[in-house]
């Protein structure tokens, strides 16, 4: 059952990303850049609480990310905010 819910991962990384998913840019305070800003690229894709093991899941199909389950929402995000691994590992999924 796990080996199924696996391939069917690397098929629709796309497909949720299209529905449940998005890229984000954050902008935020540093002190170690001259202008006092810095961006962060981020990917987040969003699921329903019940579906947290398949984006625990993906994540570890990936190797990379992380799932945040809020406390008063009933949403489980996988997130990911490594350059290297957007660069490599989510952006030739599409």
């Amino acid at each position: 059952m796990f080996y199924i819910i696996r391939l069917k991962i690397l098929i629709d990384v796309a497909g949720f990303t299209d529905g449940e998913g998005c890229f984000l840019i954050n902008i935020y305070r540093s002190k170690t850049t001259k202008l006092g800003e810095a961006v962060q690229l981020i990917f987040k894709l969003t699921q329903h609480s019940r579906d947290e093991q398949l984006l625990i899941s993906l994540a570890e199909f990936l190797n990379c990310g992380k799932v945040h389950r809020y406390k008063n929402k009933e949403t489980v995000d996988l997130i990911i905010t490594k350059f290297s691994y957007l660069n490599e590992k989510i952006i030739p999924f599409f």
